[in-house]
């Protein structure tokens, strides 16, 4: 923290608090400072300097935009530390769990909803995805990568039985299938309610988009509306998702077909519910980390539910008996 005390005396900062914010599934540290003048800032540091730069680039793209990002007022020489507009104390997620299912939370999801919508479709053509710190799309590769990372970090840890010839044969068809969806978007890849920031004035603010690719619409809507932790009751999910569609649907001059993006999206959102139980297990059952863990029992509780929607014991028999047997564990 003394780098970023210096940091801060060479900006002509001067601060009555800074204190770190508990870290999260990441290895950026974040500080709120609060000035002598009672203003907030965020500091961040971070020795991963891809993943700074893409969050450079990104801010400045979104920016221009007018999308609710942070805005980025001082970046140190090196590049490992910047300081950012103060968005709140609060998250989306936060603000569900303390005031629940409330006709402005309802709301409030909505207005989420629709800049995001904005922010994937408009900002696709002036982004410079040579910055993106992965995969630059969510190709068949990608998909693989998610789906593999499932069976590595979680499945294995639990003792999931499965035949691995037949399991990724299906992993490969379901990730070539997936590729073959219109992909001409900003993907946020991580648009949780951790990820999305409330201020005093319910103002909203999107922040860790720095692993963002190009990729289908249908992603970053399911990660949102199926997040583990926040359980969105059924007929919000579905309502919130016919308004995102609209959205959409406006934003992009009509050029989205309803029925098509409905079948996709619960394929997508299927890779979503494995790749996140993979990182509660990387993160949880390997790392230790409290909050991943806690999260497990609601992303298999996510999983069930999923099976409502769409039917996949015909085309993937196997990996519809290898989500059978995670929906049968406790936690």
């Amino acid at each position: 923290m003394q780098e970023l005390l210096d940091f801060l005396r060479l900006k002509n900062i001067e601060t009555k608090q800074v204190v770190p914010i508990a870290q999260s599934g990441g290895d950026r540290q974040y500080y709120i400072i609060t000035t002598i003048d009672d203003q907030q800032l965020i500091g961040t540091v971070s020795e991963h300097l891809a993943e700074n730069e893409a969050f450079f680039s990104f801010t400045e793209t979104f920016s221009l935009l007018n999308l609710p990002v942070p805005k980025i007022l001082y970046v140190h020489p090196n590049q490992q530390m910047y300081i950012q507009s103060f968005a709140g104390k609060e998250t989306l997620l936060d603000v569900i769990l303390k005031d629940g299912y409330t006709p402005e939370n309802f709301n409030l999801y909505k207005k989420v909803l629709a800049q995001l919508a904005k922010l994937q479709i408009l900002s696709d053509s002036k982004i410079n995805y040579s910055k993106c710190i992965a995969a630059k799309q969510f190709d068949a590769s990608a998909v693989l990568f998610d789906l593999h990372y499932c069976r590595t970090y979680f499945a294995e840890a639990k003792n999931i039985t499965y035949d691995q010839n037949e399991l990724t044969k299906e992993f490969v068809q379901i990730s070539e299938t997936i590729q073959q969806i219109p992909s001409h978007y900003f993907m946020y890849r991580d648009c949780q309610g951790r990820n999305i920031m409330i201020d005093a004035k319910n103002n909203f603010t999107f922040i860790d988009y720095q692993g963002g690719m190009r990729g289908p619409l249908q992603y970053d809507v399911a990660s949102l509306l199926w997040q583990a932790k926040a359980q969105l009751p059924d007929d919000w999910r579905e309502d919130l998702l016919l308004y995102y569609f609209n959205s959409a649907q406006l934003i992009s001059g009509n050029t989205l077909e309803k029925e098509s993006f409905m079948s996709n999206y619960y394929l997508v959102l299927l890779v979503r519910l494995l790749q996140v139980l993979g990182a509660y297990g990387r993160r949880g059952l390997l790392e230790g980390k409290q909050h991943f863990i806690e999260s497990i029992p609601g992303g298999i509780a996510n999983l069930k539910s999923w099976q409502a929607y769409k039917d996949i014991s015909q085309d993937y028999p196997h990996l519809h008996q290898f989500i059978n047997q995670i929906i049968q564990l406790k936690s």
